[in-house]
């Protein structure tokens, strides 16, 4: 069983922002990761790419 679409939710405030990763697998089931915070400035952005490249599967298309 493979992930067929992922995508990442995100809420922004003025001094944090939250991601969150949701996977549909090719039988339709939804798996979601736990919210994380970040700092809403350089170093958490940076760190928010750091935790999307870890999360992401690199087999599965990834919706905008």
């Amino acid at each position: 069983m493979g992930i067929s679409k992922q995508c990442i939710g995100i809420d922004i405030s003025k001094g944090t922002f939250t991601g969150c990763l949701c996977q549909r697998s090719d039988d339709g089931g939804l798996a979601f990761s736990k919210a994380i915070d970040f700092s809403n400035d350089s170093t958490g952005f940076n760190q928010f790419l750091r935790w999307t490249k870890g999360v992401i599967a690199r087999d599965a298309a990834l919706v905008f």
